[in-house]
């Protein structure tokens, strides 16, 4: 039988491992900052119109109800995209929104879902940028409103 320092440092060791083997809760798909950038791009958008002149596959509302991850997947390929055009027709609003897609694929992998019945993004409507950033705020402000 143990004494001492050692049975209690056992007894710890125990329980630290015991509470790694405890179940942890799924991440929840969540992000109001994301939302917020969002929102703010809009606002710039009308700015953008004239000089802009791209089409980008927009999953719709219904699309992210059924398939939630390929929909975040698609929405932050084509956001890729979408800065990749703003930076080539040099507008400097889009610095501090680079990362804007990375964020998204984030959040699409933190979904846990089958893709196999989803469509691909190819297969979407293509809409101009500012109907894209609006369904792509639309597709985050249900997404927080279910998971935040």
């Amino acid at each position: 039988m143990l004494r001492g320092r050692l049975a209690l440092a056992s007894v710890y060791l125990f329980f630290v491992c015991l509470l790694g083997l405890m179940p942890q809760p799924a991440a929840r798909p969540c992000s109001p900052d994301t939302l917020r950038k969002v929102g703010n791009l809009i606002e710039k958008a009308p700015g953008m119109k004239e000089k802009l002149n791209c089409s980008l596959y927009t999953p719709t509302d219904q699309d992210f109800e059924t398939c939630p991850k390929s929909t975040l997947k698609c929405l932050a390929n084509e956001t890729k995209v979408l800065i990749q055009e703003w930076e080539a027709v040099n507008l400097r609003v889009i610095r501090p929104y680079r990362n804007l897609s990375k964020n998204l694929e984030i959040l699409s992998a933190e979904i846990n879902q089958s893709e196999s019945e989803c469509r691909q993004c190819e297969f979407l409507n293509e809409q101009n940028a500012e109907e894209f950033l609006k369904q792509l705020k639309s597709t985050l402000e249900i997404m927080n409103r279910r998971y935040c």
